[in-house]
């Protein structure tokens, strides 16, 4: 249940509304975690602007960039996240079975490619130690490139700031819908 108010564009500020109009035109929908950021609509739209380009832009694959992101929204429990994208990660060809061992919290998967496994081991990393060692940081860089790592290292910390912001308002699923993600 949301701890707060989550809004309709007529009931925000001018810069929400502004923020909302932005959001709503480079996605078809909003969300309703950027409902609720729309409250702060400077920011909001400055998170959105970086989420889109995380999401849809730049040169990592797709299906890693959902890994990326599961991997994310399981380390910080954040159920809205989690819902939103374990189906995108099934729609980008990962395997049931790699989804449900990152719900999980079980090993990746022979089924994996090695791609994906690396992101995964990249992106735990990340969240639980704060760094990649040296030999991670060259594998995932030989298959993603410079730019590619830098771009996956923000989209990690891009869900970090979405996922416990979500929690943090209490909002785990799109209205309607059950959060899917089992803690």
């Amino acid at each position: 249940m949301p701890r707060i108010p989550i809004p309709e564009r007529n009931d925000l500020p001018p810069e929400g509304q502004a923020a909302w109009d932005s959001y709503l035109s480079s996605r078809g929908r909003m969300a309703t975690n950027f409902k609720a950021f729309a409250y702060s609509g400077n920011l909001m739209e400055r998170l959105a602007e970086l989420g889109a380009y995380l999401r849809f832009q730049g040169p990592l694959a797709q299906d890693l960039r959902e890994i990326a992101i599961i991997v994310a929204a399981r380390h910080m429990d954040a159920h809205f996240v989690w819902t939103a994208h374990a189906p995108a990660a099934k729609r980008e060809r990962v395997k049931e079975e790699v989804i449900s061992a990152i719900q999980r919290r079980r090993p990746i998967p022979e089924s994996a490619t090695a791609q994906q496994k690396a992101v995964v081991r990249y992106t735990q990393s990340l969240l639980t130690k704060h760094d990649v060692d040296d030999a991670l940081f060259n594998e995932v860089k030989g298959y993603v490139g410079i730019q590619g790592l830098i771009d996956l290292s923000m989209l990690i910390g891009y869900y970090v700031t979405v996922g416990l912001t979500s929690n943090a308002l209490g909002i785990q699923a799109e209205p309607g819908s059950k959060p899917t993600l089992d803690t």
